[in-house]
Order: structure tokens, then sequence, then C-alpha cells
């Protein structure tokens, strides 16, 4: 199997504005955990071709945060084929939803953010999703625009065609000691989006699904025609505990990241997961990673050069082939060849400070390494290494620390490298 030919039709991203609506709903099936509205969307996309128009599609997501990532990004991948199939997207920022936060998913409420806060993230992911989509094609709205003047007679009779019951439906709102009202009208709001938008589709997690259930029964309330809704896989976590990509959970990739580490986060993520992240963030179809399994299967595809492909291929799109080479190449040196980078700065750490393992590893800045418990679970667990002449020597918490004056290196799990040296003198 060729891979440089299958990276190379992996960053194409062709238009697709020719396909016919069959080959298009085909596509968008291939990425697609639950269609909302199957029949109905195959209807619209033969709608829209008569007229030759493209469908408005919305995709929201509340400012709730400073940045995005690669598991908030997965619907931006199925919008950016969208774009290219000709539709219209609209890019929703939950400015005013951001006020009460999306309950889906979550054990308590949600802190409330001020309104410079949530217009400075708006921004933010704004110019992130940019990373993915063509901003010039995209319509980038804000929900405040409607909801901030939005007549309360007019919300109490969208509310009289819900019943309450199909919020209380919601796994996560029975788990909870206490639901906030606004958080129960939260599918609401989202469903006046819609309304308001005329959209035809909407894209969102496959935690989103009682969500759009809600919105399909606004829509025909409201007299018009209800849109379809394509959820998405949820993307793992990159530690293999079967967690979904979280920041609170600490195993998330930024859509700004690095390259650089972007690629080793990448290329730490267990075998099992390969194909997901392929199919979640890439443009792979169906028929390629078939065909690519099966050269891992047959041998003539190493998994390792499997999972590069993957990181070569995430980097590049998101910042570039002269990144994604870069990177790829750092980690050829870093961690397949084990060398240690020749021109790491040098850190300055006053003896007081290095009396330990534990505190030395804290001086040095080291992310993994934050908090004296962390340092500590990172020298038991065997994740710090002396580095000298090429060999790794593994440190422990009771190890003496290296000599004063003697710079050293350390190296911190796979891809952090430290070089150092211990100052004899405190104040120096």
């Amino acid at each position: 199997m060729d891979i440089q030919a299958l990276e190379r039709s992996l960053l194409e991203h062709p238009n697709l504005s020719g396909l016919t609506p069959d080959e298009q709903l085909a596509l968008l099936k291939e990425r697609a955990k639950h269609i909302v509205g199957e029949d109905r969307l195959r209807a619209t996309l033969v709608i829209a071709r008569k007229e030759g128009r493209g469908l408005r599609v919305k995709y929201g997501i509340d400012a709730t945060a400073k940045d995005i990532h690669l598991g908030h990004a997965v619907p931006l991948f199925v919008l950016r084929r969208l774009q290219n199939m000709g539709h219209h997207v609209v890019l929703l920022i939950g400015d005013f939803t951001a006020q009460v936060g999306d309950p889906t998913g979550r054990v308590s409420t949600r802190p409330v953010l001020s309104s410079a806060e949530i217009r400075a993230n708006a921004e933010l992911f704004a110019a992130q999703a940019g990373k993915i989509l063509d901003l010039k094609r995209t319509e980038v709205r804000f929900n405040s625009e409607w909801l901030d003047v939005f007549k309360l007679a007019r919300f109490f009779t969208v509310c009289r065609g819900i019943n309450v019951s199909m919020a209380m439906q919601r796994d996560d709102f029975r788990k909870r000691e206490s639901v906030t009202v606004a958080e129960m009208l939260y599918a609401l709001l989202m469903a006046i989006d819609s309304v308001e938008l005329k959209s035809e589709i909407e894209l969102g997690g496959d935690d989103q699904l009682l969500n759009f259930y809600t919105t399909e029964r606004v829509m025909e309330n409201e007299g018009l025609s209800p849109e379809s809704a394509i959820t998405t896989d949820i993307l793992l976590g990159t530690t293999g505990d079967g967690h979904k990509m979280s920041k609170s959970l600490g195993n998330y990739i930024p859509v700004t990241a690095d390259p650089v580490d972007m690629f080793g986060k990448i290329m730490s993520i267990p075998d099992a997961q390969v194909e997901s992240y392929f199919k979640l963030l890439t443009d792979m179809r169906d028929a390629q990673w078939d065909e690519l399994a099966a050269a891992i299967v047959n041998g003539s595809v190493h998994p390792r050069n499997a999972k590069r492909l993957l990181a070569r291929v995430v980097v590049a799109d998101l910042n570039g082939l002269a990144a994604a080479d870069a990177a790829d190449e750092d980690f050829r040196r870093r961690i397949v060849e084990k060398e240690v980078p020749a021109d790491l700065p040098v850190v300055q750490v006053p003896a007081g400070k290095a009396a330990t393992w534990i505190t030395l590893l804290r001086a040095l800045g080291i992310t993994q390494a934050a908090s004296n418990s962390d340092a500590r679970r990172l020298l038991d667990g065997g994740g710090v290494h002396l580095v000298t002449a090429g060999a790794d020597q593994v440190m422990k918490q009771s190890d003496p620390v290296p000599a004063p004056g003697t710079q050293q290196d350390v190296r911190v799990g796979k891809r952090t490298f430290v070089r150092f040296i211990i100052n004899a003198q405190e104040g120096a």
C-alpha cells in the first residue's frame, strides 16, 4: 500500500459539489452516528440540487471556553465536507446560551461567565474554527442577536408545545442532585436558534441527540419544515481509559497545540483508537480505512506507520505540511532514535530548590510535575530518566540529584527533555 499517496489524498479536500444527492448522503452517513430525519435529509438534498442552491447547515457552540480541542472539532470536519459539497455553513456562537450553559453530560451547573469573557471566547473560537472551515464561505452568527430581544409571550408559546417529560428523559438530568429551570430550557433555546436561522441541517455530537429531537418538534410547531440533524461519534481521549476527550480530564489535544506536541500526543494514543481518530479527524473514506487495516493485518504496513500517517495528516491539516514534516522529524529524533535535541536551553536551578528529585522536577517547571504529588507519581511510575551519553537511567525518589555545576539532561515521559545545571550557591 502506498502510504504517501494515501496521505496526499487525505489532504486534498476536493470540490464535492458534483456529487449526486445519494452520493452526498452516503458520504455523510460514513461519519454520522445518528441522523434525525434521514428521509427528510435525502429529500432536501434532492430539492436543493433541483433549485441549484446549497442547504443551510447550522453548527452551534457556546462560548464557554477560550480554546477548543480535537473532540470539539469533530463536527467541524464534517462541516468542511458539507462546504465542499456546496452547502452554506452557519457557525453559530452561543454567546447568549453561554450564560445558561449546555447541561449535556454535566454533573453540576456550569459557572456563569461575564459578557466580556463570553465575547472574548467567541472571537477565539471563530478563529480556531478557521483552521478547519473556510471562514470566507462561512456565515458567523451570535444567538444574542435574537435571544436578547425575544418576546416573553412568544417564548411561552414555544414552551406550550413541549412536554416537561421530554426534558426529564435525559439521563444526565436524572443523575443530578439538582437541575436549574434555565438548564431545562436550554434545548428550547437551541431550537429557537434553528427557527431563527431556518436551518435545514444541524451538526453536533451524539450527546446532543435529545436536544435535536426537541428542535424537530419546535420547528414543526412553528410551521417550519424541521431540520435534519447529523450527530457524530465522541472522540476518546489520548489516555486510552475509555473517557471522551475532555479538558477537565487532561486527555485532550488543543486545536492550537504546538505541532510537535500535537504530533507526539497523537502518536501516544492506543492502537485501538487509530481507526476512530482517522474517521473523525480526517477525510478518510471507509474503503480507504478497510484497505489500510488489511495492510496492517497482512504485515505490509506497520501499525506505528499507520499512526504516523494519522499524526502527519492531522498536523498538516491544521498547521500545514511543513509543520507536519518538522514535527515528524522531531519525533523521530527524540523518540524513535532517543536523540536529545542539541538546542535545548539550559535551566539554572538554585541548590536550595534541588534537594530531592521531587523539588528538582518542580524547579525545572515541568508541566507533568506541577505539584509534589504529580512529581512523586512520575518518579514512582518510572517516567523520569537522566540521559547520559545516549543512555537513559530511570530516577527514583530516593536517588541523589546530580552534583552542582554539571550540565545534565533529563527526559520526562516520552517527549519532554530539559537541560539544567544546579548552582552550588543559593543565590546563583
